[in-house]
Protein backbone atom coordinates (compact mmCIF):
# COMPACT_ATOMS: atom_id res chain seq x y z
CA UNK A 1 0.00 0.00 0.00
CA UNK A 2 3.05 2.89 0.76
CA UNK A 3 3.82 2.20 -2.79
CA UNK A 4 1.02 2.26 -4.48
CA UNK A 5 0.78 5.94 -2.48
CA UNK A 6 4.11 6.91 -2.98
CA UNK A 7 3.35 6.11 -6.91
CA UNK A 8 0.02 8.09 -6.36
CA UNK A 9 1.54 11.10 -4.80
CA UNK A 10 4.42 11.48 -7.56
CA UNK A 11 2.10 10.94 -10.42
CA UNK A 12 -0.31 13.86 -8.79
CA UNK A 13 2.34 15.80 -7.60
CA UNK A 14 1.08 15.60 -4.20
CA UNK A 15 2.89 15.40 -0.77
CA UNK A 16 3.01 11.49 0.54
CA UNK A 17 1.95 11.42 4.52
CA UNK A 18 3.18 8.05 5.84
CA UNK A 19 0.67 7.29 9.24
CA UNK A 20 2.64 4.83 11.48
CA UNK A 21 0.63 2.86 13.82
CA UNK A 22 1.87 -0.66 13.35
CA UNK A 23 4.66 -2.31 14.18
CA UNK A 24 5.78 -4.46 10.79
CA UNK A 25 7.65 -7.03 12.96
CA UNK A 26 4.78 -8.20 15.83
CA UNK A 27 2.73 -9.52 12.84
CA UNK A 28 5.48 -11.86 11.32
CA UNK A 29 3.96 -14.69 12.12
CA UNK A 30 1.64 -14.24 8.58
CA UNK A 31 5.01 -13.70 6.35
CA UNK A 32 6.35 -16.64 5.02
CA UNK A 33 10.02 -15.51 6.13
CA UNK A 34 12.18 -16.79 9.13
CA UNK A 35 11.26 -14.87 11.57
CA UNK A 36 14.17 -13.33 13.21
CA UNK A 37 15.06 -12.28 9.29
CA UNK A 38 11.92 -10.42 9.13
CA UNK A 39 11.72 -9.17 12.41
CA UNK A 40 14.85 -8.01 13.00
CA UNK A 41 15.47 -6.40 9.56
CA UNK A 42 13.21 -6.22 6.67
CA UNK A 43 10.44 -4.92 8.45
CA UNK A 44 12.78 -2.24 9.75
CA UNK A 45 14.59 -1.65 6.57
CA UNK A 46 10.94 -1.31 4.65
CA UNK A 47 9.56 1.01 7.29
CA UNK A 48 12.83 2.93 6.93
CA UNK A 49 12.70 2.89 3.13
CA UNK A 50 8.88 3.90 3.29
CA UNK A 51 9.50 6.74 5.52
CA UNK A 52 12.10 8.46 4.07
CA UNK A 53 10.50 8.74 1.04
CA UNK A 54 7.64 10.27 1.96
CA UNK A 55 7.10 13.88 3.07
CA UNK A 56 6.01 13.65 6.41
CA UNK A 57 5.06 10.87 8.81
CA UNK A 58 2.09 11.30 11.25
CA UNK A 59 2.96 8.58 14.84
CA UNK A 60 -0.28 8.47 17.36
CA UNK A 61 2.21 7.71 20.13
CA UNK A 62 5.67 9.16 21.30
CA UNK A 63 6.62 5.52 21.39
CA UNK A 64 6.16 5.42 17.41
CA UNK A 65 8.12 8.56 17.01
CA UNK A 66 11.28 6.81 19.12
CA UNK A 67 11.01 3.62 17.26
CA UNK A 68 10.71 5.76 14.29
CA UNK A 69 13.84 8.25 14.75
CA UNK A 70 15.98 5.64 16.78
CA UNK A 71 18.10 8.37 18.00
CA UNK A 72 21.82 7.17 17.98
CA UNK A 73 23.86 9.94 19.64
CA UNK A 74 26.76 10.30 17.40
CA UNK A 75 27.40 13.57 16.25
CA UNK A 76 28.48 12.20 12.27
CA UNK A 77 29.64 15.92 11.64
CA UNK A 78 33.04 15.01 13.31
CA UNK A 79 33.81 12.35 11.03
CA UNK A 80 36.19 13.01 7.89
CA UNK A 81 36.36 10.91 4.75
CA UNK A 82 40.44 9.08 5.41
CA UNK A 83 42.88 9.93 3.40
CA UNK A 84 44.45 7.35 1.02
CA UNK A 85 47.01 6.99 2.78
CA UNK A 86 45.43 6.94 6.20
CA UNK A 87 42.87 4.24 4.61
CA UNK A 88 45.62 2.08 3.39
CA UNK A 89 47.50 2.27 6.95
CA UNK A 90 44.05 1.48 8.74
CA UNK A 91 43.79 -1.22 5.94
CA UNK A 92 47.19 -2.67 6.92
CA UNK A 93 46.92 -2.60 10.51
CA UNK A 94 43.51 -4.76 10.62
CA UNK A 95 44.79 -6.92 7.67
CA UNK A 96 42.05 -5.67 4.78
CA UNK A 97 43.03 -6.37 1.50
CA UNK A 98 42.13 -3.32 -0.85
CA UNK A 99 39.49 -5.27 -2.57
CA UNK A 100 37.96 -5.99 0.37
CA UNK A 101 34.40 -4.53 1.69
CA UNK A 102 34.16 -3.20 4.93
CA UNK A 103 31.38 -3.55 7.12
CA UNK A 104 32.11 -1.86 10.40
CA UNK A 105 29.68 -1.84 13.84
CA UNK A 106 30.93 0.09 16.76
CA UNK A 107 28.62 -0.29 19.47
CA UNK A 108 28.93 -1.97 23.56
CA UNK A 109 29.45 -5.76 23.11
CA UNK A 110 26.21 -6.58 24.78
CA UNK A 111 23.02 -8.13 24.86
CA UNK A 112 20.45 -5.95 23.68
CA UNK A 113 22.91 -4.64 20.20
CA UNK A 114 21.94 -7.88 18.89
CA UNK A 115 25.03 -8.92 17.51
CA UNK A 116 24.69 -12.40 17.16
CA UNK A 117 21.82 -11.83 14.67
CA UNK A 118 24.25 -9.65 12.41
CA UNK A 119 26.98 -12.98 13.09
CA UNK A 120 24.58 -14.78 11.66
CA UNK A 121 23.35 -12.55 8.66
CA UNK A 122 27.04 -12.11 8.10
CA UNK A 123 27.17 -16.12 7.90
CA UNK A 124 24.90 -16.30 5.16
CA UNK A 125 26.63 -13.64 3.34
CA UNK A 126 29.99 -15.52 3.65
CA UNK A 127 28.06 -18.51 1.67
CA UNK A 128 26.10 -16.32 -0.91
CA UNK A 129 28.02 -13.31 -1.79
CA UNK A 130 31.16 -13.48 -3.99
CA UNK A 131 32.40 -9.76 -2.91
CA UNK A 132 34.95 -10.64 -0.27
CA UNK A 133 34.37 -8.20 2.58
CA UNK A 134 35.36 -8.17 6.41
CA UNK A 135 33.35 -7.16 9.27
CA UNK A 136 34.76 -4.87 11.76
CA UNK A 137 33.44 -4.92 15.71
CA UNK A 138 34.71 -2.03 17.49
CA UNK A 139 34.13 -2.24 21.02
CA UNK A 140 33.74 -3.44 24.39
CA UNK A 141 31.31 -5.48 26.54
CA UNK A 142 30.21 -8.13 28.48
CA UNK A 143 29.11 -10.97 25.22
CA UNK A 144 32.43 -10.27 23.82
CA UNK A 145 34.00 -13.76 24.72
CA UNK A 146 30.57 -15.57 23.51
CA UNK A 147 30.72 -12.98 20.34
CA UNK A 148 34.16 -14.88 20.26
CA UNK A 149 32.84 -17.96 20.38
CA UNK A 150 29.97 -17.68 17.97
CA UNK A 151 32.54 -16.17 15.46
CA UNK A 152 34.37 -19.53 15.46
CA UNK A 153 31.71 -21.64 15.30
CA UNK A 154 29.89 -20.08 12.34
CA UNK A 155 33.77 -20.33 10.86
CA UNK A 156 34.25 -16.73 10.48
CA UNK A 157 37.33 -16.36 12.41
CA UNK A 158 39.29 -14.61 9.07
CA UNK A 159 35.82 -12.35 8.42
CA UNK A 160 35.39 -10.92 11.69
CA UNK A 161 37.43 -8.39 13.77
CA UNK A 162 37.43 -7.69 16.74
CA UNK A 163 39.91 -4.85 17.56
CA UNK A 164 38.34 -3.80 20.87
CA UNK A 165 36.94 -0.09 21.87
CA UNK A 166 38.53 3.07 20.12
CA UNK A 167 38.69 6.61 21.92
CA UNK A 168 35.84 8.75 20.46
CA UNK A 169 39.09 11.40 19.20
CA UNK A 170 40.48 8.62 17.11
CA UNK A 171 37.13 7.07 16.17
Amino acid sequence: MGSAGLWMARRLKIPAVYTYHTRLEHYSYAVPLPKALFRNFLSHALVRRLGNRCNAIVVPTEASEHYLRVPTGIETDKFAELSELEGARLRTELGIANDELVLLSVSRLSTEKNISFMLEAVSLLTKHCSRKFKLVLIGEGPERERLYQMVETLGLQDTVLFPGAVPPETM
